[in-house]
């Protein structure tokens, strides 16, 4: 009896670790569709993106969102991407930044794009990282 409850529970350890293995933990998230992932960096370049990508990992470390279409930074767009080291926002169009564009979002240092501010109004800088 003993032997059959041993088997029981190995064959029920053998299906958890399958199980996790083939499911990534809940911080971790699909690529969003049309960028590029490696590891903990984010490439979503040359896709006519109008907007940040809604289904970013938390973790991730760097975000190129480079040549596409956007237009302005709204508040909330960063929203829970704190781990955030670099942000690449150039060869887009942006006209307009949301004072709160940042805010809950990247606090590394060079996080913010400096090379929009000759293309941005001024009431609408970046503001300089913390």
């Amino acid at each position: 009896m003993g032997s059959a409850l041993r088997r029981r529970w190995l064959v029920v350890q053998l299906l958890m670790q399958v199980w996790l293995a083939a499911n990534p933990s809940l911080s971790e998230r699909q690529c969003p569709k049309s960028c590029r992932c490696d590891g903990k960096i984010v490439y979503c370049e040359s896709s006519a993106f109008r907007d940040v990508p809604k289904n970013l990992s938390g973790g991730c470390e760097g975000l190129s969102l480079r040549y596409n279409s956007l237009a302005s930074l709204r508040a909330g767009q960063f929203v829970g991407l704190n781990h955030l080291i670099w942000l690449y926002l150039d060869h887009n169009y942006i006209a307009t930044v949301d004072g709160m564009a940042f805010q809950g979002g990247p606090q590394a240092q060079g996080a913010y794009p400096e090379f929009q501010q000759d293309h941005v109004p001024p009431q609408h800088h970046i503001p300089p990282c913390p």
